[in-house]
């Protein structure tokens, strides 16, 4: 299969599905060219390497294929799969940008004001500068000290952790394949001059998907996450005339109250978790 292929796609504006997920997370452009993928009847995406399944459109038809697939894979799917085993709800939240910027979306002023005003003025105030990244060594080395603090706090699921996933997805802004349909932005926030703060957004169309978030949160400034992300939705919504910015899963409670600052409405995809195939009794043992 090709990129062309993928065009013929629609993620519906999942995050999980979106090409820019698929690649920045899953290496999906090296997978092409090494053919370590396959697409089966046009619309189920099979990462060999990957162990992953996606499944863009469900026909019943497909059913023991997707059955035989599980016994070595997580299978996702844009529509519900009746017939499947061990099913949840993937759940992801996504922002109208108009919505987001319209000051009648708020109940008053004192939320308009904390929502889409004042983080523009404490970002100026406290002299943030903001740019495009291009340096990957500085990438790198921020990276470096924030996976250091995320794997030393208790806290975290070190087996699930992702350590290289955001750089990879940074590598992606840096160089534009044009036979891709997707762009990557990469924007890194400066307090006191010194890099505090990294975001990476893959677009398609006229939606945006957040793919990397990580900042110095030993010793920097707590209020800077928050206000970094109204900036970023402001850049995609008058820059890059985006309509819809999905911000991806809802892993926790904490997250989704993080993301639900603004007017937000549910995406919902399904899940199937890998199944081991029992093994056949030969002469009463197994």
């Amino acid at each position: 299969m090709n990129v062309e292929d993928l065009l013929k796609l629609d993620n519906k504006g999942v995050h999980n599905f979106s090409f820019g997920c698929l690649d920045g997370y899953f290496h999906l452009n090296q997978a092409i060219a090494k053919r370590e993928i396959d697409l089966i009847n046009g619309r189920i995406l099979h990462l060999f390497r990957a162990k992953k399944v996606y499944v863009f459109s469900y026909s019943p038809d497909d059913l023991s294929i997707l059955k035989e697939l599980q016994h070595t894979t997580n299978i996702y799917s844009l529509d519900e799969v009746v017939g499947l085993e061990k099913s949840s709800k993937f759940n992801e939240l996504a922002y109208n940008l108009e919505k987001v910027f319209d000051p009648a979306s708020y109940p008053n002023s004192k939320k308009r004001h904390s929502r889409i005003k004042y983080p523009f003025v404490w970002l100026q105030t406290n002299g943030v500068g903001i740019r495009q990244l291009q340096d990957i060594n500085e990438v790198e080395a921020f990276h470096a000290k924030w996976v250091e603090h995320k794997l030393a706090d208790e806290k975290t699921f070190r087996m699930m952790f992702p350590t290289a996933r955001y750089i990879n997805c940074f590598k992606k802004t840096l160089v534009r394949d044009p036979a891709l349909p997707v762009n990557y932005a990469a924007w890194g926030f400066y307090y006191k001059n010194k890099l505090a703060l990294v975001r990476i957004v893959s677009i398609q169309g006229d939606y945006a998907y957040d793919l990397a978030n990580f900042g110095n949160t030993w010793d920097g400034p707590s209020q800077l996450t928050n206000y970094a992300d109204i900036w970023v939705l402001r850049e995609l919504y008058t820059i890059n005339k985006i309509r819809v910015f999905n911000c991806g899963a809802i892993l926790n409670k904490n997250l989704k109250m993080f993301k639900s600052h603004y007017p937000n409405y549910p995406i919902i995809s399904y899940g199937y978790g890998k199944i081991e195939k029992k093994k056949e009794k030969v002469n009463g043992l197994f």
